[in-house]
């Protein structure tokens, strides 16, 4: 999988966003209002071990790219989702995304960055420790 740079604006194919749907899709879900469990943390793992990625490979996906779509959830003005998003409705946010200019990709990551420590410190530490005990690391 390319690395996301948001100065690129090609940095996906169409069979690469196609592939990242998945993964794209359970991380969502660390954006959610709904008190996710073990088993949910497993889920998300298990979609990111299944797509190859390391936690490290996820982290980046998470920040660099589904961040700057769903942060805004994480305000509390915010309407509330407490069922998660379908496949097909990441898909349509993250298309919306990567439609965007570089330079506005770019500062909703900033904007993302500010607002994610919710999310870091819960829902992806409790995913990325499973990710490292499945590995060993």
């Amino acid at each position: 999988m390319n690395d996301f740079d948001p100065a690129d604006e090609s940095f996906l194919s169409e069979s690469e966003i196609v592939a990242r749907v998945p993964v794209w899709t359970a991380l969502a879900q660390l954006f959610s209002d709904n008190k996710m469990q073990g088993a949910d943390y497993d889920a998300v793992s298990a979609v990111l071990r299944g797509a190859g990625l390391d936690a490290a490979a996820a982290r980046h996906i998470l920040v660099h790219e589904v961040a700057p779509v769903f942060y805004e959830q994480l305000d509390e003005a915010a309407e509330k989702n407490w069922t998660g998003w379908s496949a097909a409705e990441v898909e349509r946010m993250m298309r919306e995304f990567l439609a965007r200019s570089a330079s506005r990709r770019k500062w909703l990551g900033v904007q993302a960055g500010r607002m994610s420590r919710r999310v870091m410190l819960g829902g992806w530490d409790a995913v990325e420790r499973r990710m490292l005990e499945q590995t060993g690391g």
